[in-house]
């Protein structure tokens, strides 16, 4: 750290330097019936089939919250790690503080979307994170 205001920080194959603005990014949403949200986060729109984000009626209410430390989701059959997840995605450190992940009412995660640095917006997503 150089000084209070200004940080040099190394993310994967990128340096750069960033103003050391210590926001709190926490964040908990709740979505009673199926609907639309639009948050500095991210946007959703579960009015139509959500069945693509692994969410069905059951499942409501959801909350839509931040990653947590010890958060896990079900992939192909075992239980993956959020914050191993992350790293294998090779997501920058800051976009982890504000990555949302969609529980169920029992407050299982059932659907942490795909980081990709190549993602592109096709226009016909029901969820879409923020960056």
């Amino acid at each position: 750290e150089l000084s209070n205001t200004v940080k040099f920080v190394k993310e994967y194959e990128n340096i750069k330097f960033v103003f050391n603005n210590e926001q709190d990014d926490t964040f908990v949403y709740v979505l009673e019936k199926p609907g639309v949200l639009d948050t500095p986060y991210f946007y959703l729109n579960f009015l139509e089939d959500c069945s693509n984000r692994n969410v069905s009626l059951d499942d409501f209410p959801l909350t839509i919250r931040n990653a947590r430390p010890n958060d896990e989701f079900l992939i192909k059959d075992y239980y993956v790690k959020i914050r191993r997840a992350f790293i294998d995605w090779k997501m920058p450190k800051y976009l982890r503080k504000r990555w949302p992940v969609i529980c169920d009412k029992n407050n299982n995660v059932i659907y942490v979307p795909r980081y990709s640095k190549k993602y592109k917006i096709n226009g016909k997503e029901n969820f879409l994170v923020k960056l």
